[in-house]
């Protein structure tokens, strides 16, 4: 699912209950709470240079003269803004339906969105997210590596679709070739499914 929310004072459309003056209009014809019944928290946004860089974490600074370091345009803070942050446990409330497929690209925090899902992550039947491999640097202060993802994803009932080597099987072309990796995850109680994706 793609849920952009923007919040706006717009009448109220058909879907939900019609009367509910506490209601507010979202991306997709969504019907949400008002912010003042959201469940996040505000936290400070890192804005770089390159604003696909940008993060709720800290740029890695130890990075810098790494020879297994990537991404060396995603180190310099521009600015920092406060923004209200969501946790999924609240889209998964709010969608309030299975979902087949999320896709996470959170720079860095792909695994604390998943685990900020709470009881409702039954609801998802599989995650792709974005990891780094074991032997390259992270972009990011605290990010994982991709065997703590598979690992603590396992834990919370989820395992890759396919076997997934956490270090390149093959010569990279250059040094930071292939230090960023798509998993996707699926509910291991779907096990026997997984051939459909493999």
């Amino acid at each position: 699912i793609i849920l952009p929310i923007a919040i706006s004072d717009g009448p109220h459309n058909r879907l939900g209950a019609e009367n509910d003056a506490n209601m507010v209009e979202a991306g997709g014809g969504q019907r949400l709470p008002p912010p003042a019944k959201w469940t996040g928290a505000v936290q400070d946004l890192k804005v770089m240079d390159v604003s696909g860089c940008s993060s709720l974490l800290k740029p890695n600074v130890s990075r810098k003269g790494d020879a297994n370091a990537f991404g060396a345009w995603c180190h310099k803070v521009r600015e920092t803004r406060r923004v209200l942050t969501v946790p999924l446990e609240q889209i998964l409330l709010w969608a309030d339906r299975p979902i087949d497929l999320v896709k996470v690209d959170a720079q860095g925090m792909d695994l604390r969105v998943v685990q900020s899902g709470g009881p409702f992550l039954s609801r998802v039947r599989r995650f792709q997210l974005e990891v780094i491999s074991d032997d390259c640097t992270p972009l990011y202060t605290g990010q994982p590596r991709c065997s703590h993802v598979v690992q603590t994803m396992a834990g919370l009932g989820f395992i890759p679709v396919r076997p997934t080597p956490c270090t390149p099987r093959f010569p990279r072309e250059r040094v930071t070739h292939h230090c960023e990796l798509e998993v996707v995850f699926v509910q291991e109680k779907r096990e026997p499914e997984q051939a459909r994706y493999m």
